[in-house]
C-alpha cells in the first residue's frame, strides 16, 4: 500500500514538473494571462543591463566591448519582447503605464523603435569594439527611454 502511495506521489510530482517545464517552454500559462508583470519583468531586466552600461559610460568602469555588446543585445531582446506586452486593456491596477500608450499606438510604436534602433547601435558599438560609437550610441539609448518614460509612464509614486 505503501509502494502505490509513493508511486502516485511521484506521478503527481512528475506531472506538476512536466507542466511547468512546458509553460516555462512556451511561454503560455499565468504570466502571459498579465501582461503588465511580462512588461515589469522586462524593464528590470533592462534596468540591469543598464547597471553594466552607466558605469562604462561615465568611465567609472572600463570599457569592455564584449560587456557592452552583451548588455546592449540583452536591452534589444526586452525591447522586441514588449512590442506584444501592452495589448488594449493592460493598464491601470499597479502598472505604471499611462492610457497615452493605447491613446498614442502610432507615437507609442515609434518611441519603442527609436530605443531598438539605440539599443542595436549600442550592441554594435560594443561587437565592433568602438568607444567613441558606444558613447554616441548610448547617449541616443538614454534619450530614447527618458523620452518614452516621460510621455508614456507615470511617475513613481
Amino acid at each position: 500500500m505503501v509502494s502505490l502511495h509513493r508511486s502516485s506521489l511521484r506521478a503527481a510530482v512528475m506531472i506538476a514538473l512536466a507542466t511547468a517545464v512546458w509553460l516555462f517552454v512556451t511561454g503560455t500559462g499565468f504570466a502571459q494571462d498579465n501582461p503588465a508583470a511580462q512588461r515589469e519583468k522586462a524593464m528590470e531586466t533592462i534596468g540591469d543591463q543598464l547597471k553594466v552600461l552607466v558605469p562604462i559610460a561615465r568611465g567609472e568602469a572600463e570599457f569592455d566591448g564584449a560587456k557592452v555588446n552583451e548588455a546592449a543585445s540583452t536591452i534589444l531582446t526586452q525591447l522586441n519582447r514588449a512590442e506584444g506586452l501592452f495589448p488594449e486593456g493592460s493598464g491601470g491596477g499597479e502598472t505604471r503605464a499611462l492610457p497615452a500608450i493605447w491613446e498614442k499606438p502610432d507615437e507609442f510604436a515609434a518611441a519603442l523603435n527609436r530605443a531598438k534602433e539605440a539599443a542595436a547601435a549600442v550592441a554594435e558599438a560594443g561587437k565592433t569594439n568602438d568607444q567613441a560609437a558606444f558613447q554616441e550610441s548610448f547617449k541616443a539609448l538614454g534619450a530614447s527611454c527618458a523620452g518614452c518614460h516621460r510621455t508614456f509612464r507615470a511617475p513613481e509614486s
